[in-house]
């Protein structure tokens, strides 16, 4: 439902990466790993096809007899067993513990020990299969009216118990206990941002549709009456109103009239001086291309034209380098990005410069680099949980958990038959403009890769020799009339 408009510049990253297979043995049986490892558990399958759970050591949990099983969510898994004419589901917490669901629930769709999600059959084949909420204890909390019940962007509450519901082809949001949030009378809703608090939403008038913004708490922000929104990322949104744009926060309020181009920067500072360009692309690390009579160049997130307006056609900023043809001779030329040489200091993986939308950081005579990036640039899965500050990452063979203000993090490596480790850091993890920062000595000891800190060069260069790189490759992707 989301227009391309003009930018709105939000920091956001939402790369997860898949986990490889790998074994865990009890002894005699070997079992193959099917999934990440949450809440210290793993699902995994024997060489019989049946299901089961097994801790971060390949210790069972379970025993191997089902048909079917899910990750654990909020400390519980859920597992069903099938025959012929039936599925019978059971939640299972990290004692292993279970909790048998009524089989005329229907379909377990989702549960995380507060609330779930069950579906059925309606009558009538032809019509959408019905869904219901249900309560910690598996008792139903609304009745099967809903053509569907669907999580917001939250693998573990539902974004804050809510949920999207489906209802004769309306949709609305209700809470975990059932109670009505939103109406559904809309012709579509959404949530982009892991981080954001309001639904974009949309109505259809006539021939098009007219767009606005919900809060989860059920305040309207901004009437149907837009022809475009823009996801709202940090307490920022945007409005499109005939090609024009204007910059809103999560309190309903208007930060700018409605002007041709606007940019929110990391810091919530924002740009409207920026008429005197007819298009602004969106931004790739750090620098948006743009267009103007005399040309194509480049601005950065405050505004600055930083490459001038002067190439007939340009790339997008990749590994730290543009691909540009000058107007003048129709020559092709390497253009250096200008925030390498801006910055104190750049972050090189195997020698490719690698874009972070915040530098890292000198605090105390430690070195503190942003997480998540580096993290999923060097293969991991990277997860936040915002209830207690604390950040999740792992690949195939290890997780590693911190939390912010705390000097101590979990490593635990798979399958090695010792529980995970406690490391101290120097220097505790710490938020700085919704960026998760720790140590550089941190990283290089625990993360799998050779990370060095050049005083000389302000640069911290990672070397991973076994590392399919993760960094975009340079390719020609011109931005054309």
């Amino acid at each position: 439902m989301k227009k391309n408009m003009s930018i709105l510049i939000l920091a956001m990253l939402l790369l997860l990466t898949s986990t490889n297979l790998c074994y865990a043995t009890d002894n005699l049986n070997q079992y193959e790993i099917l999934g990440k490892s949450y809440d210290g558990f793993r699902t995994a399958m024997n060489s019989n096809g049946l299901l089961g759970y097994v801790d971060n050591e390949g210790n069972p949990l379970t025993p191997f007899i089902y048909d079917g099983a899910g990750n654990f969510n909020n400390g519980v898994g859920i597992v069903y067993t099938e025959d012929e004419n039936s599925r019978e589901y059971s939640a299972i917490d990290t004692k292993g513990e279970i909790l048998k669901f009524k089989k005329e629930l229907g379909t377990v769709d989702f549960y995380n020990g507060r609330y779930g999600i069950v579906s059925v059959p309606s009558n009538n084949p032809s019509l959408p299969i019905k869904s219901a909420l249900i309560d910690s204890k598996g008792n139903l909390v609304t009745d099967y009216f809903y053509d569907g019940i669907y999580m917001v962007n939250g693998r573990s509450t539902g974004k804050g118990g809510v949920f999207l519901v489906n209802k004769n082809g309306y949709w609305g949001a209700i809470k975990g206990d059932g109670t009505v949030v939103i109406p559904a009378e809309y012709d579509n809703i959404q949530c982009y941002s892991e981080q954001s608090n309001v639904f974009m939403v949309s109505k259809k008038e006539g021939s098009s549709y007219k767009y606005g913004y919900i809060r989860f708490d059920g305040k309207i922000l901004f009437e149907c009456k837009y022809d475009g929104v823009g996801d709202f990322t940090n307490g920022y949104g945007l409005l499109d109103q005939s090609g024009k744009i204007a910059i809103v926060d999560i309190n309903g309020n208007f930060l700018t009239d409605f002007v041709k181009h606007a940019i929110v920067d990391v810091n919530g500072s924002i740009f409207t001086d920026l008429e005197k360009y007819d298009e602004i692309y969106e931004f790739n690390e750090g620098l948006a291309v743009v267009k103007s009579a005399a040309g194509y160049g480049c601005i950065d997130q405050k505004g600055n034209l930083v490459i001038p307006c002067k190439y007939s056609s340009m790339d997008f900023s990749k590994n730290g380098y543009f691909r540009a043809i000058l107007q003048s001779n129709n020559t092709e030329v390497t253009l250096k990005n200008p925030l390498i040489d801006q910055r104190e200091i750049n972050v090189y993986i195997n020698d490719r410069w690698l874009y972070l939308d915040q530098e890292p950081i000198i605090e105390n005579g430690r070195t503190l680099a942003p997480f998540r990036t580096i993290s999923e640039a060097l293969g991991y899965a990277v997860e936040w949980d915002n209830t207690n500050q604390s950040i999740t990452l792992q690949n195939s063979e290890k997780i590693i958990c911190l939390q912010i203000g705390l000097n101590e993090a979990s490593v635990d490596i798979f399958d090695d038959g010792k529980k995970a480790e406690t490391i101290l850091l120097d220097v505790p993890p710490k938020l700085i403009n919704g960026r998760t920062f720790v140590p550089v000595r941190f990283l290089s000891d625990n993360i799998g890769a050779k990370i060095v800190w050049n005083q000389d060069t302000k640069t911290i260069q990672i070397q991973n020799d076994d590392l399919q790189l993760k960094v975009t490759p340079l390719v020609q992707t011109k931005v054309t009339p």
